[in-house]
């Protein structure tokens, strides 16, 4: 019963990580300059 609904949650959390993803890049970019 609870698939479609896993589904659903796991296209949503997707599209976060998509977003995410992006982001992560631009925070391991200044992480990197900051460390260095």
């Amino acid at each position: 019963a609870l698939e479609p609904q896993l589904k659903k949650k796991s296209d949503e959390t997707a599209k976060l990580m998509e977003t995410l993803a992006i982001d992560q890049e631009k925070a391991d970019e200044l992480l990197y300059v900051c460390t260095f």
